[in-house]
């Protein structure tokens, strides 16, 4: 099953994004300073396992737009935009996976620069300061955290502190991982991920 690149109109921006497969939606974000091709060893298994994944270039990201005003790239513009690829996409519900963001692909930023990633970073405190109600918010659905043996960025035992706020978390280690995980294990991650979405979700056999 091949996949297919087009762009979509989401949230006032246009979204370049890849898809693979028919079923229900997992909708895969990238993170710093990577693309949605990121996501390439996953999509195949994805679609082969029953699900239509979705890997977007996020906004300041690939062909994705890049706007120039920092404020743009705040939490809320970011989590419309993938709402808004839903919609576009007629996807009424959808399984998010995301990749923490760290340093690769450098090569795919030389035509579109960082500018567009880094101004995820410089809201921070925005994000912070404009999300209040949050403050203590727990997060019901059913969750996946796949931490790595040896990422020195998100080490596994920082996932300790998740349950009280994840209760419905499974929690599964690879070893001898780094950080990049989908492209260090690609098989293993693949098993993790559509074991979960299958036994959680269910999927077209």
């Amino acid at each position: 099953m091949r996949s297919t690149h087009r762009i979509v109109h989401a949230n006032g921006i246009d979204v370049a994004l890849t898809e693979q497969g028919d079923g229900p939606a997992v909708v895969l974000c990238h993170g710093f300073p990577e693309l949605g091709y990121s996501w390439r060893h996953q999509m195949p298994a994805l679609a082969a396992a029953g699900f239509r994944a979705i890997a977007p270039d996020q906004r300041g990201y690939g062909d994705t737009t890049r706007p120039a005003d920092v404020a743009a790239y705040d939490i809320h513009h970011l989590t419309g935009d993938l709402v808004g690829v839903l919609d576009a996409l007629g996807v009424a519900r959808a399984v998010f996976v995301g990749h923490d963001w760290g340093g690769l692909y450098v090569r795919a930023f030389e035509r579109t620069g960082f500018t567009g990633g880094l101004n995820w970073y410089r809201n921070m405190d925005r994000n912070w300061e404009t999300t209040p109600q949050l403050d203590g918010a727990r997060i019901e659905v059913p969750s996946l955290m796949v931490t790595a043996e040896w990422d020195p960025v998100l080490r596994p035992e920082m996932a300790e502190a998740m349950p009280a706020y994840v209760p419905d978390l499974e929690t599964v280690m690879i070893p001898a991982c780094g950080h990049w995980t989908q492209q260090e294990r690609p098989a293993e991650l693949n098993r993790v991920i559509t074991d979960w979405l299958r036994r959680r979700f269910g999927a077209q056999s």
